[in-house]
């Protein structure tokens, strides 16, 4: 079997050198399932980390990255993550990515990967510390509660330079942290960062058509998977999520996956039984099962997107969990229809396509690639979709609008400006879920439910 170290690095080096998604490189380098959860936690810990671990290996080596074989910079990013922010065997990680670079690139790679990191273990001075405001820069946050401590400096004055601090601690871009820092206080947004850079529970919904949490708690338990209820979301975490797709009850369609912040919207839309309800940006399905389910699979959802192939997706999501009342829809007849007003619905979800901000926990590389420019742009694209939408909800029916950002660009100023461009709306509700790395961790997103008069 191969060792996950090796994998990952194939994976980080091809993503660098091929510009290539890194979930789709998880896809093809993954044929032994079995190594899944520890590649994916190093591949994604490295991408949520990279800006911090490659500032820490220029300190900690005295060369600057560019002066670095590009090959041999994921072994150390590895290396330096898993010392930092897993509990790893030290000598483990030494000794297996030292002979990836002595079998791959010679005996002079594997000196200077061995010297990197041994220079690394002298240079830090204690894992898993409480934070002390004293001596701050030298303390990396881990998670919540830990810190991992350096005998240098390895960040800037926290209290001089916050939005600086917080960027070089999370691998953040300071301009998205000087937006987060305008509309919230330190305190909060430093949870922002924890809440997306941690590592993501995988939770299950249980599909009410089919199961409840009990029923499918009891079958998890049977086979030895180990699993909590959380009562409040009605939802149950995985404690160590593997294939999914091998778990008791997923061919079956006893559950989906999503995140808790995710259930949100469908939930404040509250649909009814035998009400013809339409989700115009579905694909992936997740929230049209969603909607499906509350209407206790009475009435009609109609759900379509604008890539066919994503269509498809939802097809095997309504499949697999039984949702009959579920119909796909060619994107551009429904625009037509809606434009025409040959199709009018009691409730319409818009999901829209958003910047991410939010789900930045999950979606690594969102923070490599986002762009004041990308958001201004997607919100505009969105006001789009938001005068489409509300030409589709009947008099007296509800529009929820929802995205997994967190920038007011797209979220509150949309709605206010989409009000005031479209009198026949009033505002029911809104909420804004920033992302969080406590006990019940999760994601962030926003969810506007407008009724229209």
């Amino acid at each position: 079997m191969d060792c996950f170290r090796q994998i990952a690095f194939e994976i980080l080096n091809s993503a660098h050198s091929k510009n290539t998604e890194v979930s789709e490189l998880l896809d093809e380098y993954l044929p032994n399932r079995s190594v899944l959860p520890q590649t994916v936690d190093v591949v994604n810990g490295v991408l949520r980390n990279q800006s911090a671990l490659n500032r820490l290996i220029e300190l900690v080596s005295g060369a600057k990255l560019k002066n670095i074989r590009p090959v041999l910079l994921p072994l150390l990013q590895i290396g330096f993550y898993e010392f930092i922010y897993t509990h790893a065997a030290e000598h483990a990680v030494v000794d297996e990515l030292v002979q990836i670079a002595k079998s791959g690139f010679g005996t002079k790679s594997a000196g200077f990967i061995n010297a990197v990191l041994r220079n690394l273990q002298r240079n830090i001075e204690q894992k898993n510390v409480r934070f002390d405001d004293k001596i701050s820069s030298y303390l990396l946050p881990v998670s919540m509660q830990n810190f991992c401590r350096f005998k240098m400096s390895v960040l800037p004055d926290r209290n001089e330079r916050p939005a600086e601090y917080l960027a070089d601690a999370f691998s953040l871009p300071q301009w998205l942290i000087s937006g987060w820092l305008e509309q919230f206080d330190f305190a909060s947004v430093f949870g922002i960062c924890l809440g997306s850079n941690r590592r993501p529970s995988v939770y299950l919904r249980p599909n009410p058509l089919k199961t409840d949490i009990q029923t499918l708690s009891d079958l998890l338990a049977q086979s030895d998977i180990r699993h909590q209820a959380i009562e409040e979301y009605q939802m149950i975490s995985l404690q160590k999520p593997g294939n999914i797709v091998l778990l008791p009850g997923f061919k079956e369609g006893l559950f989906c996956v999503q995140d808790p912040a995710a259930t949100l919207p469908v939930k404040a839309l509250s649909p009814q039984p035998d009400q013809t309800i339409l989700d115009l940006c579905a694909a992936p399905g997740t929230k049209t099962m969603q909607i499906a389910e509350l209407m206790n699979n009475k009435g009609v959802v109609i759900a379509t997107d604008i890539n066919p192939q994503r269509r498809g997706l939802i097809e095997r999501n309504r499949q697999r969990l039984g949702a009959d009342i579920v119909q796909i829809v060619d994107y551009e007849q429904l625009v037509n229809d809606i434009r025409s007003g040959r199709r009018i619905f009691d409730a319409v979800l818009l999901d829209v396509p958003c910047s991410n901000t939010g789900v930045l926990a999950r979606r690594c590389e969102v923070r490599h690639r986002i762009t004041s420019n990308a958001i201004a742009r997607l919100a505009s694209a969105g006001a789009e979709m938001l005068g489409l939408a509300c030409a589709a909800v009947k008099s007296g029916g509800k529009l929820c609008y929802s995205t997994c950002s967190l920038e007011q660009q797209e979220n509150e100023i949309q709605i206010e400006g989409f009000l005031k461009n479209y009198g026949k709306f009033r505002l029911v509700a809104d909420k804004l879920t920033l992302p969080c790395a406590g006990d019940v961790d999760h994601d962030g997103g926003y969810y506007a439910v407008l009724q229209k008069l």
